[in-house]
């Protein structure tokens, strides 16, 4: 899956989410790549997104269900990166043989 420039940030949270998924359905069916996973760097940022906490925590500081200090600390930019940053991690991962 691509990223576009015209993605929202929903749809860009929903991506993350959707790929991590793949992730770790592929992780149940190839003992090898779940093995390469749980080796790297990308072990929690993968399960992290597959159960949803990131969207979770991202879906409650864009609609404002948390602190007034967590909403004044929110860089949306900085977020925004991040995912499009977790974006490529899971795409090369899947893309891997």
């Amino acid at each position: 899956m691509k990223v576009s420039a015209n993605m929202s940030f929903n749809d860009k949270i929903a991506m993350c989410f959707i790929l991590a998924n793949q992730v770790v359905d592929r992780c149940e069916t190839d003992p090898a790549f779940a093995a390469e996973l749980e080796s790297s760097e990308h072990i929690d940022l993968t399960y992290a997104h597959a159960d949803g906490l990131t969207a979770r925590r991202l879906y409650r500081l864009r609609d404002g269900s948390c602190s007034l200090q967590a909403i004044i600390d929110f860089d949306f930019e900085a977020e925004e990166k991040h995912l499009f940053t977790a974006i490529g991690i899971f795409n090369r991962l899947l893309e891997q043989k």
